[in-house]
């Protein structure tokens, strides 16, 4: 058997499941969504507003910064409640622990995105490929829960800012408009 279809055959069925609990009583918003990228399994929190359930809605991916998590990214910097108030679907994934073998914590292993800027000290990280993690985020989500290609937005946070940069760098006709707070942006010598 494919397990490849079998993760989305089980994606699938809980998203349906989602959305059938949501149109029945007591719409909740939240869906977490794993998805096993690169050997291993990443996490994205969903903010699915009611009224977006009906239409083909514009899609926000909210990048945290360094230390911080998606849930971070909808709760205290306000973007399920903007969501809820504009009529689109925030998607906030979680970055991988700077040592990727240890328990994540704020200030001595926090999570974080490779945006370009790990080096051999941390090479381990280094290897674990975010951006293609990203790009099959939009894919998986495109399937699972169809949103308005042509209204594709990335955001970011300080390394999620930089992250944000990386891709729209790579794939700028994915995205309507990327924006960012406090991110920089890692340039490799030409």
């Amino acid at each position: 058997m494919n397990p490849t279809g079998t993760r989305r055959g089980f994606l699938t069925a809980c998203l349906a499941l989602a959305t059938a609990r949501a149109k029945s009583a007591g719409h909740n918003p939240r869906v977490v969504l794993h998805i096993h990228a690169g050997g291993r399994s990443r996490k994205t929190h969903l903010h699915i507003p009611e009224r977006t359930l009906r239409a083909s809605p514009p899609l926000v991916l909210a990048l945290h910064g360094t230390g911080f998590t998606g849930e971070d990214m909808l709760d205290h910097y306000g973007w399920a409640a903007k969501a809820e108030r504009e009529g689109f679907v925030v998607a906030a994934p979680d970055g991988v622990p700077l040592h990727p073998h240890l328990p994540s914590n704020l200030l001595a292993n926090p999570h974080i995105w490779n945006a370009g800027q790990l080096d051999g000290k941390h090479a381990k990280r280094a290897e674990i490929d975010d951006l293609a993690f990203l790009k099959q985020l939009l894919g998986e989500l495109s399937i699972k829960m169809p949103y308005d290609p042509e209204r594709v937005y990335c955001v970011g946070h300080s390394n999620g800012g930089a992250m944000t940069f990386r891709l729209a760098a790579d794939s700028s006709r994915k995205l309507a408009g990327i924006g960012m707070v406090a991110g920089l942006m890692t340039v490799r010598e030409p």
